[in-house]
């Protein structure tokens, strides 16, 4: 992909009905899952999409929650879809995201939250470290989904 197709996509915030079907297609299809996640819904939850000619191409959300005791970010349903995987759609929307989570007074006493953490697919684990997270667990099984590791990445000024 030519950086100019890359940069005709747009990288934001998104709504949750927005990034409901390609998380489907692409995350929840065949594991008898709900589509949407516990807390997708609460109101400290914050959803991105990757969208080309209003079609959404790549997703994540994000749930305030906590790492070690610590206030954190977890995201959670990363997809892309299968026809734009590999061009760096993910990796931008991971940055734009992780940029946009930083600035948000959302710690305890409206501190910003510099830590980012997942449950990663055993096969996405290598597009995380490319990333800059890391590996922090060993392997554990999902029910219905698969082997995951938990991994972490700081942002902002944070290093894990």
């Amino acid at each position: 992909m030519t950086a100019d197709a890359l940069d005709a996509i747009e990288f934001r915030p998104a709504d949750l009905g927005e990034i409901l079907e390609l998380r489907e297609h692409e995350l929840i299809r065949g594991t008898g899952r709900e589509r949407e996640f516990p807390g997708d819904r609460d109101p400290t939850t914050r959803h991105f999409g990757a969208f080309r000619r209003g079609t959404c191409v790549g997703c994540l959300s994000a749930m305030l929650s906590e790492w070690e005791g610590a206030p954190a970010w977890q995201v959670r349903g990363m997809a892309v879809a299968a026809d734009w995987r590999g061009r760096g759609v993910g990796a931008r929307l991971l940055a734009r995201a992780g940029a946009l989570l930083v600035e948000e007074r959302a710690g305890p006493g409206g501190t910003r939250v510099r830590l980012l953490w997942c449950n990663a697919r055993r096969p996405a684990v290598g597009f995380y470290e490319k990333q800059g997270w890391r590996v922090v667990s060993g392997p554990f099984e999902i029910p219905s989904v698969g082997p995951h590791v938990r991994m972490v990445k700081g942002i902002g000024e944070a290093e894990v």
